[in-house]
């Protein structure tokens, strides 16, 4: 676009499009050519390319003022620019109750990784596997259960187990949408976090649960009680 197609398109005054183009063009990320329109160089769309991320942040910084995205491994803290339509959840009854729902939905798969394990959980999981939805568990090894828990039982062609000495995200996925709880500057779960159903999102998820899944151990937590039949 022309100086003016730009003004009238921002609703800003000409002189001040043009103060926003001369800044723009010190930093080298836009060029004007011989008949006056505006565009990109090379490095500005590169630059454009990692906008999402910052936008992310910026859109729930009270969030990340509290929690850690950085915990994670680079590759996924650089791609987090990918959960940009994702909606935010702050109220722990909503959060267990779209895990509940999440629960329900699935068909093919359920896949979660966390720290901890709620008493709700193993009859959820019993639930999904009897309608033959193949379910991924991976938990911290040293995670610790409360009294009387009553465990998932074993069933090898339903359920696979896995452990990791060191879990920086808590997520819940299965075909359709994923939860994504990050860590607080405690390093503990607080029920805060984000849903989503978008594409990008959820193959981001996804990666995230491979990246720690292909590295864990065969097993279960060291304090795993025994199921009482």
């Amino acid at each position: 676009m022309k100086l003016t197609h730009l003004s009238e398109k921002l609703n800003l005054q000409v002189q001040e499009t043009s103060r926003h183009l001369s800044r723009l063009s010190d930093a080298k990320l836009i060029l004007k050519d011989v008949e006056g329109f505006y565009h990109l160089t090379p490095y500005g769309d590169h630059v454009i390319k990692l906008l999402p991320g910052l936008e992310f942040l910026s859109k729930h910084r009270k969030h990340f003022l509290t929690h850690e995205s950085a915990r994670l491994p680079e590759e996924f803290v650089n791609r987090i620019g990918e959960l940009n339509n994702c909606n935010y959840i702050d109220d722990l009854m909503v959060m267990m109750q779209e895990a509940k729902t999440g629960f329900e939905e699935a068909k093919e798969f359920v896949w979660i990784l966390s720290d901890h394990m709620l008493p709700t959980t193993p009859p959820a999981i019993e639930e999904v596997m009897k309608r033959g939805v193949k379910v991924r568990l991976l938990l911290l090894e040293s995670l610790s259960f409360p009294a009387r828990f009553q465990p998932i039982p074993y069933a090898p062609n339903k359920i696979e187990r896995r452990i990791s000495e060191k879990i920086d995200i808590e997520l819940g996925i299965h075909e359709k949408q994923a939860l994504i709880t990050f860590k607080n500057l405690d390093a503990k779960i607080d029920h805060s976090g984000f849903i989503t159903t978008d594409n990008r999102a959820h193959k981001w998820c996804k990666d995230v649960f491979e990246y720690y899944w292909v590295r864990a151990k065969t097993g279960t937590p060291e304090g795993h009680p025994k199921r009482n039949e």
